[in-house]
């Protein structure tokens, strides 16, 4: 059985696709967390309106570490928008190159002139160097620094802190009574 061979139309839709399907499974992670932040927001203003500080410490924890993924899809979504824009225009400049190539081989074999040839060789490498700046920049991408969830202790300070205070004060408006400040459950 001999396998169909795509063409490169095909092979870069098949990309398209791939790209497309990754950055809507990420927007759909995305809408999801959103939700869970509000849900650990609410538990942690119902925890402190209770007097279940242990409760509220691991509401935040969680809370935190679901800022932190929203963080690190968002960037991951940052790359991949970035690396198609780079690849655009790549491509852009790689028509271009060809042009000039194909311009200069004309001009060499009319004028017979030598200056032409060095002025496609200095297009050949800088199409080169172009090429591998591209990938590096792929590479870049594969290996790039995605782990970024760690274990936080819940007494660390991180960048989500003031975003966390926000977010539970929101969520405590709607409890009834709200949090006054005052513990209702103390003797």
């Amino acid at each position: 059985m001999a396998k169909n061979k795509k063409s490169p139309l095909e092979l870069e839709e098949e990309r398209s696709a791939r790209i497309q399907i990754t950055l809507d499974n990420m927007n759909k992670q995305l809408i999801k967390l959103d939700k869970i932040k509000k849900t650990y927001a609410s538990k942690a203003a119902e925890a402190e309106a209770k007097g279940l500080e242990t409760q509220k410490q691991q509401a935040r924890s969680l809370l935190k570490k679901t800022l932190q993924q929203e963080k690190q899809i968002n960037g991951m979504v940052m790359s991949i928008e970035l690396a198609v824009q780079t690849k655009e225009l790549t491509s852009i400049s790689e028509a271009f190159l060809q042009c000039m190539d194909d311009i200069s081989a004309d001009l060499s074999t009319s004028t017979g002139k030598v200056n032409v040839k060095k002025v496609q060789n200095q297009f050949m490498r800088a199409g080169y160097a172009q090429k591998q700046q591209e990938e590096k920049l792929n590479q870049m991408l594969d290996t790039g620094d995605f782990a970024l969830l760690g274990e936080m202790g819940t007494e660390e300070v991180s960048e989500f802190d003031d975003d966390i205070d926000a977010m539970i004060k929101d969520a405590a408006r709607s409890i009834p009574g709200g949090i006054t400040g005052v513990n209702k459950n103390k003797f």
